[in-house]
């Protein structure tokens, strides 16, 4: 379950880095934007889940969940990167060219990657805590949990080599994340089904 995680979560960064850059430029800078709001993202999501995670009787159950919904919130960031271009044109235009201007102009593009993946990315980082967490539950030991990051590592390594060298080149960007959103999802239907027949824990 960590390792299919990550492998989606890295394709939607692949993604959404080679889409935005399109609205955004290539730059080092634009690249650091948009690397910072997936980092916020996963961060943010790991924050908020620290505690609500105690609480919920069927963190499993969660899980799926969560890993359907991030499927359907990546897919929504689809129509969003459409509607981008025409903002940023609008607002190239609407902004005085001053320093007051540009300060605006250089908020509103942080802004853009963050419309764009924190929802999808907001979830994303729920998903480790909430697997870990599991696992102490049952008593499986530190060892497991170690195991568990090192899978999520390794998909997080694959995905970005999947992503790059195979299906952006086979199928294009839009489709790509398609694929990334599609796997979550099926992450997200696998759990579910499987807690509604045995119930436990699966990671």
């Amino acid at each position: 379950m960590s390792f299919g995680t990550a492998l989606a979560s890295f394709i939607y960064e692949v993604a959404w880095i080679r889409m935005l850059s399109l609205v955004l430029g290539s730059a080092s800078h634009c690249f650091e934007i948009m690397l910072s709001a997936f980092l916020l993202g996963l961060a943010l999501g790991s924050f908020w889940v620290r505690r609500k995670a105690d609480a919920w009787q069927d963190p499993v159950r969660a899980l799926g969940w969560i890993q359907w919904l991030m499927g359907v919130s990546a897919l929504a960031t689809l129509p969003v990167y459409g509607a981008s271009f025409g903002w940023t044109a609008h607002l190239l235009t609407a902004l005085a060219r001053t320093s007051e201007g540009y300060a605006l102009f250089s908020l509103v593009r942080y802004g853009l990657p963050m419309v764009v993946m924190f929802p999808a990315t907001f979830l994303a980082g729920m998903t480790l805590p909430l697997i870990t967490r599991t696992l102490l539950t049952v008593g499986v030991g530190d060892r497991a949990v170690g195991w568990v990051y090192g899978i999520n590592t390794l998909g997080s390594i694959l995905g970005v080599a999947l992503a790059s060298l195979f299906l952006m080149p086979l199928l294009g960007l839009q489709a790509m994340l398609v694929c990334g959103a599609t796997l979550d999802r099926v992450l997200g239907v696998l759990l579910l089904t499987w807690v509604r027949r045995e119930g436990g824990v699966s990671v």
